[in-house]
């Protein structure tokens, strides 16, 4: 999903200005992640059916071409952008499903986690680049042209993509013998698929399942306030100018990207000299990128308008949150690397959807927080806590049900013979 640019920014490119109430932006963000939810569990049923690759290509090449049309439902009104965005929603629902689907495929245990985080780290790498680059294009050519350019990416890419990747090591002409007979004796004891039925009910009635939804919620609860809320928070809050501290204002993201390959790489490291146990590994993972982050943002709270404080804990915060990626975002691999395909993301709890509509009413009206810089008057309820609180009790009660889940290795609906 690509960021909407600024109304200053937008005025310097002579593209229109749509004055929608925050109410409405949070509505039309959190349209997306509507969406989003509808398409999870068909893109882990689909992926099993016509594979990962399908799956992911169409998905993404959906999106591109719907990101096309952005400017043109923008200008017909807000509701016609808002049904766009819950297309783009769809469509990008099956792309994590289908990632991890092709990830069962292809990554041998011990190297499961740097794999997984790899991946899961282009997407804060592409947050990274696109924000300064939508705002280069708003700037000079105007916002439509951010939506045009990176679709059309988007779409030269999916061609690519249905050339040059293949759905698992047995069909790829290419790699060594010695390479594919690795990694397909490593997974041979895997259930990789279920054929054309889904264990839905056991699913649902499964503790661990829930035990990694939760932490899930959490997790995701706070990246996306992070995500959505913190290049305001610095902008009117810390008086950031992006412009001109523009690095400093990446470098939360810069962090976030370091640390999930560093993380899935000390995972794998841990896992392969066996130093822990997979869940002792997983354990410590989710334990350290929940807590650490809840910490950062009560700091936050209580550092006023001290702009470098607050960066940097606000920088720790979303930079030791990718540690969860080697823990329980990669535990439903190690337990049902087919079923639970579909809960990756974010079934059964949607905390993107809450999360951007409550974005867009964080922010109180009354205050002007440009000529008085106050955290405390960011929040809409007086008195009480700061929102970054909030957060952070998500975060702190997230782990804490993650426990009973990393005990159990196996899951018997993945495991029939097991049952």
């Amino acid at each position: 999903m690509l960021p909407l640019c600024s109304t200053s920014s937008c005025h310097l490119g002579k593209a229109p200005v749509y004055d929608w109430r925050a109410e409405t932006q949070g509505v039309i963000l959190s349209a997306l992640f509507y969406g989003y939810l509808f398409t999870q569990l068909l893109g882990g049923y689909w992926s099993g059916q016509f594979g990962g690759k399908l799956v992911l290509g169409y998905g993404l090449l959906s999106t591109s071409a719907l990101m096309l049309l952005v400017p043109l439902a923008a200008g017909l009104g807000a509701v016609y952008l808002i049904g766009l965005q819950a297309l783009l929603g769809m469509a990008e629902g099956v792309i994590f499903p289908a990632q991890y689907m092709l990830l069962a495929k292809w990554a041998p245990p011990l190297e499961r986690s740097r794999l997984i985080q790899l991946a899961v780290a282009g997407c804060t790498f592409g947050t990274f680049v696109t924000f300064p680059a939508a705002g280069i294009i708003c700037q000079y050519v105007g916002w439509p042209y951010v939506f045009y350019i990176f679709g059309g990416i988007g779409c030269v890419w999916c061609g690519f993509w249905f050339l040059l990747v293949y759905e698992d090591p047995a069909c790829h002409p290419h790699i060594s013998a010695g390479e594919k007979e690795y990694i397909v004796s490593s997974l041979a004891n895997q259930g990789i698929s279920h054929g054309r039925s889904l264990p839905l009910l056991a699913m649902i009635k499964s503790l661990p399942l829930w035990a990694i939804a939760v932490p899930c919620f959490c997790s995701e609860w706070l990246f996306y306030t992070l995500l959505t809320s913190m290049p305001t928070y610095m902008h009117e809050v810390l008086h950031f100018d992006i412009r001109e501290n523009g690095l400093l204002a990446a470098l939360p993201y810069i962090g976030n990207w370091l640390c999930a390959i560093v993380s899935g790489v000390l995972a794998d490291f841990l896992l392969s000299k066996q130093v822990f146990s997979i869940a002792t590994v997983r354990k410590l993972f989710s334990v350290l990128g929940m807590m650490l982050p809840a910490i950062s943002l009560v700091a936050v709270s209580y550092v006023g308008c001290d702009y470098t404080a607050a960066v940097v804990f606000l920088t720790l915060s979303m930079t030791v949150i990718s540690m969860c990626g080697a823990g329980f975002y990669t535990k439903h691999m190690d337990i049902a690397p087919s079923p639970s395909l579909p809960c990756s993301g974010n079934f059964p709890f949607p905390s993107p959807q809450i999360c951007w509509v409550c974005a867009g009413s964080h922010k109180h009206p009354r205050n002007s927080l440009r000529n008085n810089c106050s955290h405390r008057s960011w929040i809409p309820h007086q008195p009480g806590p700061p929102d970054w609180l909030e957060e952070c009790l998500l975060c702190v009660s997230g782990p804490k049900s993650l426990w009973p889940s990393v005990l159990c290795n196996l899951w018997p609906w993945n495991y029939p013979g097991l049952g």
